[in-house]
């Protein structure tokens, strides 16, 4: 492995992570000056989640043969254009349509990125740097709030421009300094029809990787990313409908959490990744969520609210890296078809999850909390079904 690199790798999606997240802080803000009902806040996430579910094995086929550069650029050109158009704009009908364009492309950064990482390392390195890719983007994040945030309070459409800017400026720096992880020998070669260039799933290419135990492992990852989508939407529309925070604030905020979560990620997670299974591991990172939501719901003030949702989000940072290395545990091949069904049941559970919240958020601001903090006990339950399937077969 070329140490030179992983670290090119690793620079260029910290920014791509930074000007993915610019948007989000202003968000709730745009909702409500435009008018648009509270439930929409779901819809928009959903809208993009649910193109993102459609082409992420799509994205994972073009990967395996084009190459992870490639489909890195061509995804944020495309997104560029789907942001572009989110910013224009100004009905709730052409918004939607650019959100499910900013979808088709989004799904291509999770599945280049899981493929390169699983291209260039293998075994405990491989653990290793896909939790420093959970911990960079996760930092990331953060700043790309903290800047889409009070850049906001001046000027919300500053924001879109800023996005759209920077995504041409990154595609191109891909494409040109990130050398390609995927070797020619490794490409495959086999022409595929429209057909099956753009279906959702492929039996022939799937059909040695779905056991019974990689189908739960999936089951798993839909329930959390549900329990996550619809918890982070709800979180970021209520502290500026119910809190009345301004861009800003929700900026900070979540620069605050993602240092939790990048100090979680270096510290903790590392330690769990030398000394325990992480089959096991993670039903105890999802109890801990489901108990920590309950914590959050349970008090009263802004301050403790706020301060709860930190404990919150830092088994939330735990949780994602730990699922991202048993994705690909045990297997030597096919990395790009099993970031496609990885991603796909991520999008599934971002889909269902966002869409879920902004709808009950109608009938009670409190209560996507507590149907996210279910999510993550029955994902506890699960993870508990699939580590004794994966023992029974290890033994």
């Amino acid at each position: 492995m070329n140490k030179n690199q992983i670290k090119k790798f690793f620079i260029l999606y910290f920014l791509l992570s930074v000007t993915n997240n610019l948007v989000h802080p202003i968000t709730p803000t745009y909702i409500t000056l435009l008018k648009l009902p509270d439930y929409m806040f779901g819809v928009l996430y959903a809208a993009m989640a649910l193109t993102n579910f459609l082409f992420s094995p799509f994205w994972g086929r073009m990967s395996d043969r084009k190459g992870r550069v490639y489909v890195a650029f061509i995804s944020m050109l495309g997104y560029a254009v789907g942001q572009a158009g989110f910013g224009i704009a100004r009905t709730p009908e052409i918004i939607i349509f650019f959100r499910l364009i900013s979808g088709i492309f989004a799904g291509g950064f999770t599945v280049s990125a899981l493929a390169y990482i699983a291209d260039v390392s293998q075994g405990t390195d491989r653990t290793k740097y896909l939790s420093y890719y959970a911990a960079f983007t996760t930092m990331a994040a953060s700043i790309g709030f903290l800047v889409g945030g009070l850049v906001g309070d001046l000027n919300i459409f500053l924001v879109f421009a800023l996005q759209v800017v920077s995504l041409v400026g990154l595609g191109f720096g891909f494409k040109y300094l990130l050398p390609e992880s995927l070797n020619e020998e490794h490409k495959k070669t086999g022409k595929l029809s429209l057909f099956e260039r753009f279906k959702i799933f492929s039996w022939h290419e799937s059909k040695d990787l779905l056991t019974p135990a990689v189908v739960v492992f999936l089951l798993t990852v839909m329930i959390a990313s549900f329990s996550t989508a619809g918890y982070d939407n709800a979180f970021n529309f209520y502290i500026k409908a119910d809190l009345g925070f301004k861009p800003s604030s929700n900026g900070i905020i979540k620069s605050i959490t993602g240092l939790v979560g990048l100090i979680a990620n270096f510290t903790l997670n590392i330690w769990i990744i030398k000394h325990f299974n992480g089959r096991k591991a993670i039903i105890t990172i999802f109890l801990l969520a489901a108990l920590s939501i309950g914590i959050v719901v349970m008090v009263g003030t802004p301050a403790w609210f706020i301060i709860a949702n930190i404990g919150f989000y830092l088994f939330n940072a735990m949780y994602i890296p730990i699922q991202q290395g048993l994705m690909t545990k045990g297997q030597k091949s096919k990395y790009g078809v099993l970031s496609g069904l990885f991603s796909s049941a991520k999008a599934l559970g971002m889909i269902l999850g966002a869409l879920f919240a902004g709808i009950i958020y109608e009938y009670g601001s409190k209560l996507p909390f507590y149907f996210c903090g279910l999510g993550f006990l029955i994902a506890g339950i699960v993870s508990y079904i699939n580590y004794l399937q994966y023992k029974k077969i290890e033994d």
